[in-house]
C-alpha cells in the first residue's frame, strides 16, 4: 500500500494489473495500471533544518481521467518515496 489509509492511498495487484484508489479509507475506485500516464516523486526541501529537510513528500500521479486528471499521495519520508519510485518503475515500466 502507497500512502496513508486516513489521506490517500493506491494498492497495487501485480497480477491482475490493476490498482485500488482509496481516498480516506471511504471511497474506492479500481482502475487499470494504464489508468496512470506518469508519476513524480516530489518534496519541499528546507537545507537549514538538518532534523526535517525533506517536509511534504508525496508522489503526484497523472491520470488519463479528466475528472480527476492528477492525485497526490503522501509518503513518510523521502527515502520511503525512492524505494516506492523504484517498485513503480517495475510495476508500471
Amino acid at each position: 500500500m502507497l500512502g496513508d489509509w486516513d489521506e490517500t492511498c493506491i494498492l497495487f495487484d501485480p497480477d491482475a494489473r490493476k490498482a485500488c484508489i482509496v481516498v480516506r479509507g471511504k471511497k474506492a475506485r479500481t482502475v487499470d495500471f494504464e489508468y496512470f500516464n506518469t508519476w513524480q516523486l516530489k518534496w519541499t526541501e528546507y537545507p537549514a533544518n538538518p532534523v526535517f529537510r525533506f517536509q511534504h513528500v508525496h508522489f503526484l500521479f497523472e491520470t488519463s481521467d479528466f475528472d480527476r486528471p492528477t492525485i497526490r499521495v503522501a509518503v513518510p519520508s523521502r527515502s520511503d518515496g525512492e524505494a516506492w519510485n523504484a517498485k513503480l518503475s517495475i510495476l508500471m515500466p
